[in-house]
């Protein structure tokens, strides 16, 4: 059996939103591609989702967002797969996190 790589690019429509609302003076944001691996043979495939790092001076978030490969497209995750939240949320804890 085989694994096939496939990357996933990086929705453009959000990374325009997050630049637009997430941005700060002392926050570097940087935007990392999800891929899909797909095994040969099988109808069997795993997704790593697109990461959103936030990173300033003394802090640092990952924030995983699966896009169309998730049931909810505009849930983003924080650091897990276990804090799902929206995008307005999502700026909210930026805001008061950074």
């Amino acid at each position: 059996m085989k694994l096939r790589k496939k990357k996933l690019e990086f929705p453009k429509e959000i990374q325009e939103k997050c630049d637009r609302y997430l941005s700060r003076k002392t926050l570097e944001i940087t935007y990392l591609n999800g891929y899909m691996m797909q095994f040969t043979g099988t109808n069997i495939s795993t997704i790593s989702p697109h990461k959103i790092l936030l990173k300033s001076k003394e802090k640092e978030v990952i924030i995983l967002y699966y896009g169309e490969h998730l049931y909810d497209e505009e849930l983003f995750f924080i650091n897990n797969t276990k804090n799902g939240c929206s995008f307005q949320k999502l700026r909210e804890l930026v805001v008061n996190y950074f």
